[in-house]
């Protein structure tokens, strides 16, 4: 298998400020397409941007977690940023 290295860069702020975790791979699925999993710790990366999540769900707002994807293999250099518009996730408390 190609050594690839897979990071997921995220910002809960606008990316004013970001963070990066490492995406460990899982499993071939085929057709050129492997599988990668990562875990953002909410709490520990809000604490890093200074946002208390727990704090902003409860007073009724919502969060928003930006997030593209690097991927390095064999030299080359891709980043999957959904077409410009980074992934989006808004979390709030129903």
């Amino acid at each position: 298998m190609l050594a690839q290295d897979v990071r997921v860069r995220y910002s809960l702020d606008g990316w004013s400020s970001w963070g990066e975790v490492s995406a460990n791979w899982d499993k071939r699925l085929g057709l050129g397409a492997d599988n990668f999993n990562f875990l953002i710790d909410l709490d520990e990366a809000a604490a890093s941007h200074g946002v208390c999540v727990r704090n902003t769900l409860a007073a009724g707002q919502h969060v928003t977690l930006g997030l593209a994807v690097h991927y390095l293999a064999a030299g080359q250099e891709h980043w999957d940023s959904n077409e410009g518009g980074n992934y989006t996730f808004d979390f709030a408390l129903e």
